[in-house]
């Protein structure tokens, strides 16, 4: 919702949506499903390190930076088939980066839908 309620426009929308459909279209859901049910199998190994952490919370948290990024290019190349402006999109990344402020600062324009 903090994602959603920052989006000004169509265009930015539009590419948000392409960046996850890059997700979609690498499997990245269901390799992470994977991965966690495949920590979720090992419960009986040791899953706190020294400082008491539980580690197996850690792993099935973790995102990969260059995914990520890979992503945010592929993404662009689906976006850039669309009808919008690049225009549209400019200043996405400092929304992106801010996005997991509570959204409650910013009223939310249902409207917009």
């Amino acid at each position: 919702m903090g994602l959603i309620a920052r989006i000004e426009n169509e265009a930015r929308l539009a590419f948000i949506l392409s960046h996850e459909l890059a997700h979609v279209h690498h499997d990245h859901s269901i390799n992470r499903f994977i991965i966690n049910k495949s920590i979720d199998s090992n419960k009986d190994k040791m899953s706190t390190n020294d400082l008491g952490f539980d580690c197996n919370i850690f792993n099935k948290s973790l995102f990969s930076k260059s995914l990520e990024k890979e992503e945010d290019e592929e993404g662009l190349k689906f976006f850039s088939k669309t009808k919008y402006s690049n225009k549209g999109v400019e200043g996405i990344f400092d929304i992106l980066y801010n996005s997991l402020h509570p959204y409650v600062n910013k009223p939310f324009n249902k409207t917009f839908f």
